[in-house]
């Protein structure tokens, strides 16, 4: 208890230096925040923007479910779950908190579906949204790859990242439908030379054989990942060329966002403080824009108040005969 305290101290604290270094250095200050506040009609649709993809993420992780559930899910349930859950990703650290917390709301409603199996049904639901949005990357760099090469070095290096990690996912998706026993045989032949891999391999075998198990499922929750980041990618661009204009192009949007929203997950602090003002900075000077912590600031003030929403499903469900978390 008290190592896992003393570790989410030491991820704020790093992210919170992060903040402040931006800050002191005139990377990030509040007049953009300003701005793009002033229209309350354009806040509510985009926080409302934000929302409807959080539906479709709601979406996916139920046909996931429902892949090993006897009986068909209520989608509001699963919605209401995933709202709460990116409530407390949000205030609380590491950004897993509240998939705890929405498993132990599906299970209140679901009591049939084990912990273990919903444990890595979310795992499983990032595992397969992280290869959505690599292939939306890479997607739109087939697409634009002259315009994006013609950019700078740097974002045509990008571009060759996103090329190498589509082609991962790909040969992934060959193997798991043609070859699904392969890499379950290299694990172990890994294991047996290499001991202290032993325990990541063996989680990382839970995943792919959750992965093999979804296969009649698994190319429409895909193409649901894909729908999810690429309206996640369309908010970003929203946000941002209110602000900024024609200087940050749509392709640009699909080109960089994906690494940067991949950064974004990374479990330090929420919502990507810290960590995602710094990839930003960096992604948005390959494309000759120097302000892109700022920039990222005023998406990351959005995504926060989208996530605190949750609040209200939260408070709903405390009333109900099952308490959500025990006041015990």
């Amino acid at each position: 208890m008290i190592k896992r305290v003393l570790i989410n101290c030491t991820k704020i604290a790093f992210a919170l230096g992060l903040v402040l270094w931006l800050v002191n250095s005139g990377k990030i200050d509040m007049e953009l925040v300003y701005k793009s506040f002033q229209n309350p009609l354009n806040v509510i649709f985009i926080l409302a923007f934000m929302l409807f993809d959080q539906f479709i993420v709601a979406i996916r992780w139920k046909h996931i479910l429902e892949s090993k559930a006897k009986s068909s899910l209520n989608l509001l349930n699963v919605f209401k779950a995933n709202w709460i859950g990116i409530f407390f990703n949000s205030v609380l650290p590491g950004s897993v908190t509240g998939d705890l917390i929405k498993i132990f709301y599906i299970e209140q409603k679901n009591e049939k579906l084990s912990k273990k199996f919903l444990l890595g049904s979310v795992l499983l639901d990032r595992v397969i949204g992280l290869c959505g949005l690599i292939l939306v990357g890479g997607l739109s760099c087939i697409i634009y790859y002259n315009f994006l090469a013609a950019q700078s070095e740097e974002l045509k290096s990008l571009v060759h990242v996103n090329f190498l990690l589509s082609l991962a996912v790909i040969i992934a998706f060959i193997f798991l439908y043609n070859f699904n026993s392969i890499p379950l045989q290299l694990s172990s032949f890994v294991k047996k030379r290499m001991t202290f891999l032993t325990s990541l391999l063996e989680k990382l075998e839970v995943v792919w054989r959750d992965l093999v198990s979804l296969k009649g499922r698994l190319l429409k929750v895909l193409f649901l990942s894909m729908i999810v980041q690429a309206v996640a990618i369309l908010i970003f661009w929203y946000v941002i060329h209110g602000l900024i204009g024609d200087e940050f192009q749509l392709y640009h949007a699909f080109s960089i966002l994906p690494v940067g929203m991949i950064s974004m997950a990374i479990p330090i602090a929420p919502a990507g403080l810290g960590v995602g003002h710094v990839v930003f900075l960096n992604l948005f000077s390959y494309i000759g824009i120097s302000n892109g912590a700022n920039l990222f600031n005023v998406y990351f003030i959005y995504v926060i108040l989208m996530n605190l929403s949750g609040i209200f499903p939260y408070i709903l469900h405390q009333g109900e005969n099952k308490p959500l978390i025990s006041r015990k």
